[in-house]
């Protein structure tokens, strides 16, 4: 059955927003399979960034490098959709995706952020991400640093969270190489071993805040807040930006 994506670009100043229909091209969905076991430790971040750097490389992109603000506020995110059972890029306690990184200390000039459910590797999220264009916006977007994480929840829907979050600032460094370094501070999430064997509906999100630019989507008359998604195969599209 068609899975629910919302994809939202998130600018500051919401000017319009979108509610389409979803292709079945466009599905997230989880494949059955024997799960792996991540934790923020085990390298996981570090394959995320090979990726993301594999496919900026080939658009002859400069890779992204890690940063702890980053990566703080991508685990604050995949604990929290994890914890509370939702996907989505506000969190259950209101917070934006500006405000998370903002909170992380990261002072930014832009941001971006991806979100997905279901997905049960690296690999897999990736392929779902790069198969979507508001997603593979980010990750071929106009960015310097880079974090993620990865959360489980046995009991929840979706049991595996994912956020990348993306940023630009002038005064914001590196960690080390452009290998995907943890810090001390980030709780170990682990993800247990089980086989699944079902086919279970998945979805993923995209989220963009820009300083200078906004992006070259059509969007419908502009609305103060993005439009709900009720229909079981939806997207919901919205772009603002900075005054």
């Amino acid at each position: 059955m068609p899975a629910s994506i919302r994809l939202s670009l998130i600018f500051l100043l919401v000017v319009g927003c979108v509610l389409t229909s979803t292709s079945a091209t466009s599905n997230l969905r989880r494949s059955s399979r024997s799960l792996q076991t991540y934790t923020q430790t085990d390298g996981y971040q570090t394959k995320m960034l090979e990726l993301v750097n594999e496919q900026r490389a080939a658009n002859d992109l400069s890779s992204l490098c890690m940063n702890s603000k980053l990566l703080a506020s991508a685990l604050r995110h995949s604990n929290d959709m994890a914890t509370n059972d939702f996907m989505a890029h506000n969190g259950s306690d209101g917070s934006t995706m500006e405000e998370r990184i903002t909170e992380a200390g990261f002072d930014w000039t832009a941001v971006g952020e991806n979100v997905a459910a279901g997905q049960e590797t690296v690999s897999d999220v990736m392929t779902a991400w790069m198969d979507s264009s508001e997603h593979k916006a980010n990750i071929l977007g106009d960015y310097k640093m880079f974090g993620t994480a990865y959360a489980y929840n046995a009991d929840s829907t979706y049991m595996h969270y994912w956020t990348q979050d993306f940023g630009t600032g002038d005064d914001e460094s590196c960690e080390g190489s452009n290998s995907g370094s943890t810090t001390s501070s980030q709780s170990d999430q682990t993800q247990q071993q089980e086989t699944i064997t079902q086919d279970d509906e998945v979805a993923g999100e995209a989220s963009i805040t820009s300083e200078t630019t906004s992006p070259t989507i059509d969007t419908a008359t502009p609305t103060e807040t993005p439009a709900a998604t009720t229909a079981s195969s939806a997207t919901s599209d919205c772009k603002a930006r900075r005054a």
